[in-house]
């Protein structure tokens, strides 16, 4: 997705938006065009961000361990295949 300040900074600046954080090909073809653009990075941000709603507590057994595993990927593990 995108916002209007966002929009703004292109052409400026080269702005990559849209990358899935969860997908090792998508992060490795985000690093390859930001390396075709000259390869310096100056910012990221990483927006990339899963949450769960319902409270789920071990003690009722109402863990929902492959949501638990998404919001891990995502926000855990997301923001380290981008900056690794």
């Amino acid at each position: 997705s995108s916002t209007p300040e966002l929009n703004r900074l292109v052409g400026k600046w080269n702005v990559y938006s849209g990358v899935d954080v969860t997908d090792d090909e998508a992060v490795k073809q985000a690093a390859k065009s930001i390396k075709n653009d000259g390869g310096d990075i100056d910012v990221v941000i990483n927006n990339a961000g899963y949450f769960y709603d319902p409270c789920e507590k071990i003690i009722e057994d109402s863990l929902n361990f492959d949501e638990q595993l998404k919001q891990i990927n995502i926000c855990a593990l997301g923001p380290l295949r981008m900056n690794s």
